[in-house]
């Protein structure tokens, strides 16, 4: 299973004040928030972490089939430049973060997987039908990489909101997670 996050670094910054008082308490561990202050840069350590335990909720969700956030609950550990780990639990995600000045994206696997995935983004796009962007472009793509008719794929979501694609109708065997913020959009998915 795969999961994704991308936050919009301006928007970010402007909808959330990270640096008000218990905001950081509530969504991180002791250890998180030395990370963060330890961090050159403060903020952008925030929205990483962010990114890790949100992309690796997506995974959980469709593992455990409980739809229920508790950042504090999800730990971000043995953490690099761009590698992590998530651990909920019994469970752990690897995760791979991308940061520039404009955004930080965030892909999270099961420890043990090895499927090959493949992945794109939409950047600067309108707020208003980002969603409906990433979509077509993920299903075009995918359609190309995997030599489908694009008619016949459709993405649905399920019971617990995450997406699941659809070949004529039929659920195919493959994870994808897509994410936007802001104006940034990105996808993953299995092949």
């Amino acid at each position: 299973m795969i999961g994704n996050d991308i936050v919009d670094l301006k928007l970010a910054s402007v909808q959330s004040d990270w640096k008000r008082k218990g905001f950081l308490d509530k969504l991180f561990s002791k250890r998180e928030r030395r990370f963060i202050f330890d961090s050159s840069d403060p903020s952008m350590a925030v929205w990483r972490l962010w990114s890790m335990k949100e992309s690796a909720y997506k995974i959980h969700v469709r593992k455990t089939k409980v739809r229920r956030f508790n950042p504090k609950q999800f730990s971000c550990e043995d953490i690099t430049e761009t590698e992590g780990i998530v651990i909920r639990g019994h469970h752990t995600y690897k995760t791979t973060t991308f940061l520039n000045d404009d955004f930080i994206h965030t892909i999270a696997t099961e420890c043990d997987y090895d499927q090959e995935i493949f992945n794109g983004m939409i950047i600067k796009q309108d707020q208003h039908n980002l969603a409906s962007i990433l979509h077509k472009k993920f299903l075009k793509d995918l359609a190309a990489r995997q030599f489908l008719a694009l008619n016949d794929l459709q993405i649905l979501k399920n019971e617990f909101q995450a997406p699941e694609l659809f070949l004529k109708g039929i659920k195919l065997n493959l994870s994808c997670s897509l994410s936007h913020h802001g104006g940034h959009g990105a996808y993953v998915s299995t092949i």
